[in-house]
Parts: structure tokens; C-alpha cells; sequence
């Protein structure tokens, strides 16, 4: 049986086991990513939708449409571009998670091209 690998490009939904939930993006400056309970009448899932994209280096546009379809290796960095409004997710460095407050908050932030 072939081996089924991840690869740069791909896109996936982000699903939390403990709030039973998808991760998607908000419309909320404070909190751009928030976990929509599944079965909520408020769940779209364009804003669920999340693209693999490469962890290394500065994150443009260019490279990561040059890393498309190459396959993911246990320990690579990477990095996921929210689809709908192409930005990426990644940690605020000055502020914190509201509910874990051990943990530094998520945001989305531009694309660079």
C-alpha cells in the first residue's frame, strides 16, 4: 500500500478535540482565531480552511507557491496561510492567549509578497 504523505500546498481544517470544534478566523480584531463548536449554524467553512505552506525562511508568497506538492518531513517547519484571507497564523509576541494564559496569543498576519 502507498505511503500517504502531507505536502506543501495542501489545504486543511484545523479540528480542536477538547472544545469539539473547528479552528477558523473572526472578523474580531482581538481575537482573529476563535474554536466554532461543530454543528453551530454559524460555521462556514471557508473561514475553517487553512493552506500548508514552508516554515523556513521569510515567508513570501513566491516561496511558498515554489515548495508546492514537495512532501513534508517529521521535524520540517511550517507554516498555515488562512485561504480566505490569505494570512498566515502565527504567534503575538506581546501578548498572551486569553484562556491559557501560559500560552503567547495567535494572530493572522499579511502575506508578504
Amino acid at each position: 500500500m502507498p505511503r500517504k504523505s502531507i505536502r506543501y500546498g495542501f489545504k486543511i481544517a484545523l479540528r480542536s478535540e477538547k472544545d469539539k470544534g473547528f479552528v477558523l478566523a473572526t472578523n474580531n480584531v482581538l481575537l482573529p482565531l476563535g474554536v466554532l463548536p461543530e454543528g453551530s449554524e454559524n460555521l462556514r467553512f471557508e473561514n475553517a480552511v487553512f493552506q500548508i505552506a514552508t516554515g523556513d525562511g521569510e515567508p513570501t508568497a513566491e516561496v511558498t507557491q515554489r515548495r508546492v506538492g514537495e512532501e513534508i518531513k517529521f521535524g520540517q517547519t511550517i507554516r498555515l496561510i488562512h485561504v480566505t484571507s490569505n494570512t498566515f497564523v502565527c504567534e503575538s509576541k506581546r501578548s498572551r492567549a486569553s484562556k491559557e494564559k501560559a500560552n503567547q496569543k495567535v494572530i493572522l498576519a499579511p502575506v508578504n509578497s
